[in-house]
């Protein structure tokens, strides 16, 4: 400008003034135009919006999982790295909605299947490509296969139902009153169908019409469709049958499936994990509830010379049999180029030497029981962090490193996220079992194992297998099936398959004593060590142990055939493959209610562990905020707590205390005495914790960790750990707690107030075992007989009620409540 003015010998007005018009609607133009595909880009960023959606619910429910385990740990680089190895390998379309429907079902997909349960063909694809990514980490999908199994179907049902609760199909009042119930209601209507509905699920239905919109008026559709409701009740698979014909509309169901999880949690709570691994596979798909079993080899293809490889285990596994097996398939031999070393004290430099070493020669390491050496996981963090991020030169490409540990708190979070990890636990299921047992096996082991009794020998190595499963899965039902739980492992497998090898090689004859006593008390019987359980034992070994089983028609239990005799390895699996899938209680010998037992618990548990990983609930605009909620239950619990029962209340015409007529000290006044003490230290603990947590809701006083806790207890329906510390045993949540310790504290008044009761309520005891001694000490002191001469008899008396008794009996007591929890 300078130039052309001193050209044109001076500034021109109007020409500077047109050209600052130009600028300006150029300016303009340019400004619009930037808008315009601003908008266009906010457009397109809007219709991927789903992706990312998807991409953070994914990431914030792996995120929850070590609240579950503390070896579930994964973070947020890996699964960046997954999330955009899912964009690069997943199907291409030009249509935006099929490209956005491929990459969030590839991506969900992808995140939760293990290895080997890859199901759709893109998956496989993608599976494939993983090798061209292996130098920017582990993107294997390793989330699933890295959880026990009791975990997975808990991981697909927390993905599912964060997938619905963002679309907004699961109501904030749903998914609380599903996880965490109401109290029951008190009611005085009849129970239409007293053999199938608890007195607590009869209640608990009118609590559900009061929470639940969609469910008002069951109460009343129990009583007018009586029928319909019982044999709905009565179906084995109730989630798969329709609800009676007034609860379903036009179109199918009224009631959405959350809804009607919720009702089988009150009515059938036995049936509400195959429910929900129904109501999995109805919303994602089968392979989001029966991933697939997982492969070493693939596990080792999917690893580099730069991640640990950790095996998470359980009780009684043991995974270096099957770890030396894929040693000696990839040319490593045990001993020379796999090193294993089992960590304990001193061992700490000789494993940090051997990584060195193997390292820079490419060998493999395996180190055993992390676990146990705390002190030395910092060293063990700086090993893995020295060969993920100094790319040492000399890193041989063939290196790798296994870890085995138990989960542990104390194992390095660093190492978990970037190492691949894979849980070892037993097979679930005598079928499982069995696999696992002909999968040690090999062909000439089955087929030359025995030469001196050829035809014996795979009829007794089956009944054996038979046996081990037995063993195993016994334990699944807790104290019903093994009074102490036992690690039985593979281990015992072996030692009992050489101990039958060594007798039918040494022997014309089979000693079927010899076999039973060796096999059942010392390979099996050492680890046992309560005497009902060594009984029970050697109970169940001559069902498979006993010269039957060379018959061909013998069976160890109903639908549990043994192979032919001459079947090949191959022909054994495939026989086996075959066999149920579902056992009942009788293949162990047990009542079939052990399996509704063992229902309930796994419901309970499935429950419970959801409900731990859930964060504290919001409350919305015009709804009670949830400290008042908080609040309003502790106030309810402080005004019908029972008050302290006082031994000077007792009773003077019939003192509960007084001595027998002998003189003799009154046992049983010793033990109201003793109960009284314990019940009044939980009330008083119960009152003051009620107090202290009001108090810091008010502001008044801090809010302690214990507080804490309480208060996401009370939160919950749970009962505070804090009281279950100092109280008895009992599986009832909050509602129905409260109202037993009050029905407890009566029963332990009415009995020092009017003196000893008709019927004394077993159950009510913190120590039962105290009140039958002090009947049999009583019993003793009144006939001047030893007391180790003294035993009960028992005798079942038709009546309804405990109230219906008019007078204790002569000799003995009455009893009742043996059963409750």
């Amino acid at each position: 400008m300078a130039n052309r003015s001193t050209h044109d010998g001076g500034s021109n007005p109007d020409h500077t003034g047109r050209h600052a018009v130009i600028d300006a609607e150029v300016i303009s133009k340019r400004v619009k135009e930037a808008q315009h595909t601003e908008a266009e880009i906010n457009l397109a960023r809007e219709k991927y919006k789903a992706l990312p959606q998807r991409g953070s619910i994914l990431y914030f429910v792996i995120a929850d999982l070590p609240l579950i385990d503390p070896m579930y740990q994964y973070s947020l680089e890996y699964f960046i790295q997954v999330f955009n190895h899912c964009l690069r390998s997943s199907p291409k379309s030009i249509d935006l909605p099929t490209r956005l429907r491929t990459l969030i079902d590839f991506t969900t997909e992808f995140v939760f299947s293990t290895g080997a349960s890859l199901s759709s063909a893109s998956t496989k694809l993608a599976r494939s490509r993983l090798g061209v990514d292996a130098n920017q980490g582990n993107l294997c999908p390793e989330v699933c296969r890295g959880l026990f199994q009791a975990h997975r179907l808990i991981f697909s049902f927390l993905i599912c139902t964060a997938i619905q609760q963002q679309a907004q199909t699961i109501s904030a009042s749903d998914w609380s009153y599903l996880l965490r119930g109401a109290p029951p209601t008190p009611t005085t209507r009849p129970n239409p169908a007293p053999t199938l509905l608890t007195p607590a699920a009869w209640g608990g239905l009118h609590t559900l019409e009061d929470a639940m919109p969609v469910f008002k008026g069951i109460v009343r559709s129990f009583a007018l469709e009586g029928q319909a409701w019982v044999r709905w009740l009565q179906s084995p698979e109730p989630y798969l049958e329709d609800l009676p014909v007034s609860w379903q509309s036009e179109g199918g169901s009224a009631i959405s499936p959350v809804q009607k999880l919720c009702l089988l949690k009150l009515v059938r709570p036995d049936c509400l994990v195959p429910a929900i691994q129904q109501y999995v596979i109805n919303s994602l798909g089968p392979h989001f509830a029966q991933p697939g079993p997982v492969s070493l080899h693939s596990v080792k293809k999917d690893s580099n010379n730069t991640t640990p490889i950790i095996f998470i285990l359980s009780p009684g596994c043991d995974p270096t049999g099957e770890l030396q097996r894929l040693a000696l398939a990839e040319g490593f031999t045990p001993g020379e180029r796999l090193h294993t070393i089992s960590l304990g004290q001193g061992q700490g430099p000789l494993a940090q030497a051997t990584i060195e070493m193997a390292a820079k020669q490419g060998h493999w390491v395996c180190l055993q029981n992390c676990h146990l050496v705390k002190s030395w996981m910092p060293e063990l963090e700086r090993q893995v962090a020295r060969l993920c991020t100094e790319g040492q030169p000399d890193l041989h490409t063939s290196f790798r490193l296994w870890l085995t540990s138990m989960p542990s708190p104390h194992f390095p979070v660093a190492v978990l996220q970037s190492g691949i990890k894979v849980t070892m636990e037993s097979p679930k299921g005598v079928r499982a079992a069995l696999l696992r047992c002909y999968g040690t096996l090999s062909p000439a082991v089955l087929a030359q194992g025995c030469p001196q009794q050829p035809q014996a020998w795979p009829r007794m190595l089956f009944v054996l297998a038979f046996f081990h499963a037995l063993v195993l899965e016994r334990r699944k039902y807790g104290s019903l099936g093994w009074n102490t739980s036992y690690d039985f492992s593979d281990g015992d497998w072996l030692c009992a398959r050489q101990t039958l090898s060594m007798f039918l090689n040494t022997q014309a004859t089979i000693p079927w004593a010899a076999l039973q006593y060796v096999t059942g008390r010392i390979n099996y019987g050492g680890r046992v060590t309560d005497d009902n359980d060594r009984v029970l034992l050697t109970h169940l070994l001559p069902r498979c142990y006993t010269p039957a089983a060379l018959t061909p028609d013998f069976t160890p239990a109903q639908g549990y055939p043994l192979p032919a005799a001459d079947a090949s390895l191959e022909a054994c699996i495939s026989h086996i493959q075959g066999l149920p899938a579902v056992d009942t209680a009788l293949v162990f010998s047990m009542h079939p209610n052990a399996d509704t037992t063992f229902q309930l618990q796994e419901s309970e548990r499935l429950i419970s562990t959801v409900l731990s990983v859930q964060p504290r609930a919001s409350h919305t605009a015009g709804a009670v905020s949830h400290d008042d909620m908080v609040a309003g239950v502790a106030q309810d619990a402080l005004a019908n707590l029972p008050a302290p029962l006082a031994r000077e209340d007792a009773s003077i015409a019939r003192d509960p205390f007084a001595p027998l007529p002998t003189g003799a000290v009154n046992s049983l006044g010793v033990v109201l005495g003793q109960e009284l003490e314990r019940y009044n230290r939980l009330l008083h603990h119960v009152s003051a914790s009620l107090q202290q947590l009001t108090k810091a809701l008010k502001g008044v006083v801090a809010m302690s960790s214990s507080l804490e806790a309480m208060y996401t207890s009370l939160s919950n329906n749970q009962v505070p750990r804090q009281w279950a510390h100092v109280a008895y045993p009992s599986l009832k949540p909050l509602g129905p707690w409260l109202k037993d310790l009050q029905d407890r504290v009566a029963f332990f008044s009415s009995w020092l107030k009017r003196g000893l009761p008709n019927c004394f309520w077993l159950a009510a005891c913190f120590f039962p075992q105290g009140l039958l001694t002090a009947v049999l000490q009583n019993h003793a002191r009144l006939t001047k007989m030893p007391i180790d001469q003294l035993n009960f008899g028992f005798e079942v008396l038709r009546v309804e009620d405990a109230l219906q008794l008019a007078a204790p009996p002569e000799v003995g007591v009455c009893v009742s409540g043996g059963r409750q929890n």
